[in-house]
């Protein structure tokens, strides 16, 4: 392997790669302080900027490193800047493409890494591995594709009697048609089991029963009124509403947050009360009526039908009310006051 870096002008490690077919994957280091302080003075410095005019890695580091509010800082702040990394890290991850053609080349990229890596698999391990990748809507211009490692394609023609072409045909419609309302039920379910959550949570720790979840003035309702705030929130997903929370990775993490209790409701002590009142949001004020300030008198009753009428009515003297008209002012026969007996005779 050495006379083939040096004849090839390559690094030892990349022909142990080639030739042991090692896995590209690698675990995810967990986000350290350092880091988190470089991203925010990345952010700062080459927010707006183009891509040819952005700030190099040395150039940051070397303002970071001069950055005495950066330098300084303390636990909460830290903290506060590691959960920035992590939200940004997970935006990238779980993130929703620009536009189709973004999401076409993404879903190409990885497609074809894990090609790679079934077909590495099965040479070190001997494990067979089938891919199928298609599209979860109509309007999306993915590509479908297909791959296998060994030759697992022949389950498909031997055990489902088809071909791999006819099999990803099938799973395309499906997955526009049936997929489509299935993760749209699953999305519908998920934010009201978490609505659910939420509000029994914030009953539960308050003791009352006739008590609401605000979330556009969570500060003041919630927070500075019950001493009580829901910890836990995952990051990078808005604080709102679960029923405005559309994406299944949101709120899925957010369903897993508050199912397994790491996010949930918890006591405020005087000192938080006292940083809340400090920071809080200015309370979101309800639009006034277009009528503000015109006087408004009592609602005129309806006339009924009889009284639209007035074929015949009269009034009473003194109270003004309509009464019925009389028989004899209608022509109406009357009845005699005494009956002959025909018997008396």
């Amino acid at each position: 392997m050495q006379e083939l870096a040096a004849t090839h002008h390559r690094k030892l490690s990349y022909i142990k790669h080639l030739v042991l077919k090692d896995s590209t994957y690698r675990k995810t280091r967990a986000p350290n302080l350092q880091n988190a302080k470089f991203h925010r003075k990345a952010k700062e410095m080459n927010d707006g900027l183009p891509e040819g005019r952005r700030y190099t890695r040395d150039e940051i580091q070397e303002a970071l490193d001069e950055d005495e509010d950066l330098q300084n800082l303390d636990s909460e702040q830290e903290a506060e800047l590691i959960e920035e990394l992590l939200a940004h890290r997970n935006s990238k991850k779980r993130g929703a493409r620009a536009n189709n053609k973004a999401a076409a080349s993404d879903a190409t990229a990885v497609g074809t890494a894990i090609h790679q890596e079934i077909l590495n698999l099965y040479e070190r391990t001997g494990a067979r591995a089938l891919l199928f990748i298609t599209r979860g809507h109509i309007n999306d211009t993915i590509v479908p594709m297909w791959a296998s490692s060994g030759d697992t394609q022949a389950f498909i023609h031997d055990v489902l009697g088809m071909t791999a072409v006819e099999f990803g045909q099938k799973l395309e419609l499906w997955s526009c048609t049936v997929g489509a309302k299935r993760q749209k039920t699953t999305v519908q379910k998920l934010q009201s089991e978490c609505s659910t959550m939420i509000f029994e949570g914030l009953q539960n720790i308050t003791g009352q029963r006739t008590i609401s979840m605000s979330y556009s003035n969570y500060d003041t309702l919630v927070r500075l009124r019950y001493k009580v705030e829901l910890r836990g929130w995952p990051a990078g997903v808005k604080f709102a509403t679960p029923s405005s929370i559309g994406a299944l990775g949101d709120i899925t993490a957010l369903h897993e947050g508050l199912k397994k209790g790491e996010c949930c409701w918890v006591r405020l002590v005087t000192r938080e009360v006292q940083q809340v009142e400090a920071t809080k949001k200015p309370r979101k004020e309800r639009k006034e009526r277009s009528d503000k300030g015109v006087k408004r008198g009592p609602r005129k009753r309806k006339p009924t039908e009889s009284e639209d009428s007035g074929a015949g009515e009269a009034a009473d003297e003194g109270t003004g009310r309509p009464h019925k008209r009389s028989k004899k002012a209608s022509g109406g026969v009357i009845s005699q006051e005494f009956v002959e007996d025909e018997d008396d005779d």
